[in-house]
């Protein structure tokens, strides 16, 4: 089953950081890590991961993220 993702909602570490408002990326790679529920994902190209922001934005609200 193939899935729909806005071209505007992918996005990497630091556009995650940027838009939490988090000092460090090191941080969403600790959350990574750390939260087995931080959504998978979508690809990994190289060395980056690319997300879909409005799962990460839904899991950061859900989890009264970032601290």
């Amino acid at each position: 089953m193939s899935r729909t993702v806005l071209v505007e909602n992918l996005i990497d570490a630091p556009g995650i950081a940027d838009r939490l408002g988090l000092r460090q990326v090191q941080t969403v790679h600790s959350w990574v890590a750390r939260y087995p529920d931080f959504p998978a994902p979508l690809c990994v190209l190289g060395r980056v991961r690319i997300w879909d922001w409005s799962e990460v934005k839904a899991w950061a609200e859900s989890t009264s993220h970032p601290r």
